[in-house]
């Protein structure tokens, strides 16, 4: 699905990087080539913003699942609906922020 898109196209950047940013071997690294075609940049800005990109999902990732999973964690601690309300609502406040 998406998820392994996005994986291959970060993977295909860090290559791409890796190996001095080829401009003219680019067709081997389609999702950078893709890129930098669709935005008319050259492969190396396209792999670097690509790369990007990935950096600041994958922190928002960590916020979101850390959010997540202590959310349910405190919830499977309460007795009461008011205060699984109140964790719920600190929880959506806390995602809200990211």
């Amino acid at each position: 699905g998406q998820a392994l898109t996005y994986q291959e196209k970060l993977s295909q950047s860090i290559d791409f990087a890796a190996d001095g940013y080829p401009e003219s071997e680019i067709n081997q690294y389609p999702y950078v080539e893709a890129e930098s075609t669709i935005q008319s940049i050259t492969g190396a800005q396209a792999a670097d913003q690509i790369i990007a990109a990935a950096t600041d999902w994958n922190a928002k990732n960590v916020a979101i699942e850390t959010a997540r999973r202590k959310g349910k964690l405190d919830i499977d601690q309460q007795t009461t609906a008011a205060d699984i309300e109140i964790i719920v609502n600190n929880v959506k406040t806390e995602l809200d922020q990211i």
